[in-house]
């Protein structure tokens, strides 16, 4: 119950110690304030001052581990400033969460600076979740509290009631206390929050009977600096979030082992033609397509590259745009996929996704990009990218295992590079997407890369910033999905070279023709290599031009080997049919390492056992 104020007005710097007695602000105690008549009881508190005793001791010591990692004076920190606004970067937050583990046994990830980035906010983070941990480290702090709370119930009932009330304000009567009227802040169960103090600062006040009365406050936004030009962000549910854990929970994880060479990893999901999915910094496929695999996979078969330092793989040295995408080409051969598909890259994946376009345009029938950049100026401000992420809360607490550590080698990356010349020469489908209020890679990188690609297609997305595929994602997987269906499905969508192509043919000689002829006539089947419908035209067509304006009709010979499978089952069948000639005992086996299962079930389609496959021994 409020008292009647006896005309007495707080100044800026009371006002300031009140909020320090209700547990806002770090102001050292100060004269009481003038207070109401020691008629009024105010609610008792048990719990709070160990809470809030424990928080001050915590804070300067978390301060002080803070300050000696990021060089900073005292004087120059606040607690309730973002610690990225003093150079918070990776390998900083790492050291501090190594630091902070070694001195409270509590492992926090990395990551935690993004959902609380000031001190204050980690602090009581800390005090609502390792009460018991904490406590274990400062007994003494505990065991005050104990007594003080144990004053306090006996005095407290004592202290007259303190009341906030309106500074150079005119007194404004009323014949009775409003239906909407503000509390006083003292009967509130927890700390008063600094939106109440200024809406009560801009209140007149009014001794009415036994209650003090407010007027009704106009809503003020509070002062404080914005992590983002808007104040909501639009997220997805928690239930949709857990919904579609499922469908990432069905993906296919594969590892590729190379000799001499770094192995890969990525996943699969979904069922149509295949759509490569390259994604941001070291982000796992479950986190960075996680509201985009189940609408994607009902259209496309998704391919989801994984980093280095991601996922399963170990962080590499002395990466590459360039051997980033040659990873990516291996990936495709470990797939089967010979035809050009289409390429989609988001942020750090955009710029991977032109490198690759870039290197192997043969196999790329499309690039779609979204909030990425062509060239590499502030590509590094991972800083800047770190606040976009911290936009959505949903994210960051889905994305908590990020290798924030790996960054810095990933910058080395992508020092330096400009695609804008060399986008030029391509020649494909092209869909670039952009967010309004992107402050990494803002709408201009964008529109330079939209200006470099001849043709494209440029969406920009109104209030939305970095995180546009997860916060729009229904807005943008109908977008991209609407994009590919426009694709031309036939071979003549490939990409224009950017480079000359090398023949990998070699001219035939007496002995190889010899060899195939012998195949033909004394093999067990009467073909080389079994043709397509257009290849086996063509060769027709190819005998009938060569026999014009001839006096004696000739056969010539062709071959065609229009796949790398084709390619492989001729070589076999060939490799077979000269052991048999040399050796007429030879069976004709051929041992075939697979790491893949691309060749095993090729020759074995149906998994029959051995002697039953469509192509024995093999």
């Amino acid at each position: 119950m409020n008292a009647p104020f006896e005309g007495a007005v707080l100044t800026a710097e009371e006002a300031l110690r009140q909020l320090d007695l209700m547990g806002i602000g770090e102001l050292p105690p100060a004269a009481p304030a003038p207070v109401a008549p020691a008629s009024q009881p105010v609610v008792q508190q048990t719990q709070q001052p160990s809470k809030e005793s424990l928080a001050v001791q915590l804070t300067e010591d978390i301060r002080n581990l803070v300050l000696s990692v990021l060089k900073l004076d005292k004087a120059d920190f606040s607690t309730t400033t973002p610690l990225m606004d003093y150079g918070l970067d990776s390998i900083a937050a790492t050291e501090i969460g190594n630091l902070f583990t070694g001195r409270f046994n509590i492992v926090i990830p990395p990551t935690i600076f993004f959902e609380f980035p000031d001190l204050k906010s980690f602090v009581n983070y800390l005090t609502e979740n390792y009460v018991a941990e904490l406590q274990g480290f400062y007994p003494d702090v505990v065991a005050t509290n104990a007594g003080s709370t144990a004053v306090a119930k006996e005095t407290v009932a004592a202290i007259p009631a303190r009341v906030v009330v309106p500074i150079n304000k005119p007194v404004a009567r009323q014949a009775s206390a409003p239906t909407n009227a503000v509390p006083n802040p003292v009967q509130n169960d927890g700390p008063m929050s600094i939106e109440s103090l200024w809406q009560m600062t801009e209140t007149a006040v009014e001794p009415v009977s036994e209650a003090v009365a407010f007027k009704e406050a106009p809503t003020v936004q509070p002062q404080t600096p914005q992590a983002a030009p808007s104040s909501e962000v639009r997220q997805p549910s928690r239930e949709l979030l857990a919904s579609m854990k499922t469908y990432a929970d069905r993906a296919l994880v594969h590892t590729i082992t190379r000799a001499n060479k770094r192995p890969l990893e990525y996943a699969t999901y979904g069922e149509g033609p295949p759509l490569l999915m390259l994604g941001g910094l070291l982000m796992h496929y479950s986190v960075m397509w996680l509201v985009n695999m189940k609408e994607l996979g009902e259209h496309h078969k998704l391919i989801m590259f994984h980093m280095p330092g991601c996922g399963g793989l170990e962080l590499q040295q002395g990466m590459t745009l360039d051997s980033l995408a040659e990873d990516i080409a291996d990936v495709l051969t470990a797939q089967g996929i010979t035809e050009p598909l289409p390429v989609f890259g988001c942020s750090f994946g955009g710029v991977l996704a032109q490198a690759f376009v870039l290197a192997y345009p043969e196999r790329c029938s499309a690039l779609a990009v979204a909030v990425s950049t062509p060239f590499a100026e502030g590509a590094t401000d991972f800083q800047l990218l770190m606040k976009e992420l911290q936009r959505s809360s949903s994210f960051m607490e889905l994305n908590r295992g990020w290798p924030m550590a790996s960054l810095p080698e990933y910058e080395k990356v992508i020092a330096g590079f400009d695609f804008r010349k060399q986008l030029k020469k391509l020649n494909m489908p092209a869909l670039i997407v952009a967010g309004a209020q992107d402050r990494y890679t803002t709408p201009e990188y964008s529109r330079m890369m939209a200006d470099s690609l001849a043709g494209s297609k440029l969406v920009q997305f109104d209030d939305v910033g970095h995180l546009l595929t997860f916060t729009r994602h229904e807005e943008f997987n109908r977008l991209l999905i609407d994009f590919l269906a426009t694709l031309p499905t036939n071979k003549e969508s490939v990409a224009k070279p950017a480079k000359t192509a090398v023949s990998t043919f070699l001219p035939a000689t007496q002995s190889t023709l010899a060899t195939i002829q012998s195949y033909v006539e004394n093999g067990r089947q009467g073909h080389c290599v079994m043709l397509s419908e257009h290849s086996a035209q063509l060769a027709l067509t190819l005998n009938a031009l060569c026999n014009q304006n001839k006096t004696e009709q000739s056969t010539y010979r062709s071959y065609f080997l229009t796949s790398l499978q084709e390619a492989f089952d001729a070589a076999l069948r060939l490799t077979r049919h000269h052991a048999r000639n040399k050796n007429p005992k030879s069976n004709g086996r051929v041992l075939v390492i697979d790491r893949t299962r691309q060749w095993t079930d090729y020759f074995n389609p149906l998994q029959q056992k051995q002697g039953d496959e469509l192509v024995p021994e093999i």
